[in-house]
């Protein structure tokens, strides 16, 4: 065989291989991205979410929701990242009732913002729980405290 064919042949293999290894790593490198984009946006939720549980513990203590400051904050600048992992579609559902709650507290007269409150508590803390077992089950994610962090 003449060694320019020979030499053209085993070129076009290794771009054609080559190619193929590296569509393979960047469509590796991008899936892990998204995957620690997604952790990062649960891990935010969830800190925001267990803030807001404390702030409605403290207005059900005190018996008013007065000085009631909830934050939507990372859920909402979070949201294609925070859907877009393998979240289950029950917890997504979950977690947008809860924060569709929380809207709800925050914008109302303050005459009915304490029954709201009451409402909206066991809401955001179940949906922190859930969260919290997404992340450490499914995602595998670590948390200093262990799971139980919401209980109470």
């Amino acid at each position: 065989m003449d060694p320019v064919i020979l030499g053209s042949i085993v070129g076009a293999i290794g771009a054609i291989l080559g190619g193929f290894l590296g569509a393979w790593f960047i469509a590796l490198r991008d899936d892990r991205r998204r995957q620690a984009d997604h952790k990062a946006a649960v891990r935010a939720v969830l800190v925001e979410l267990m803030g807001n549980v404390v702030v409605f513990d403290a207005c059900l203590q005190a018996g008013s929701a007065r000085t009631l400051a909830v934050s939507r904050d990372a859920y909402v600048s979070l949201l294609t990242p925070l859907y877009s992992g393998q979240m289950p579609g029950a917890l997504a559902t979950e977690l947008g009732r809860a924060y569709g709650r929380l809207v709800l507290v925050e914008s109302a007269a303050e005459t009915v913002r304490f029954e709201l409150m009451q409402q909206a508590a066991p809401l955001c803390r179940e949906a922190a729980d859930h969260l919290m077992e997404y992340a450490t089950s499914t995602l595998k994610m670590k948390f200093p405290g262990g799971p139980g962090l919401m209980e109470g």
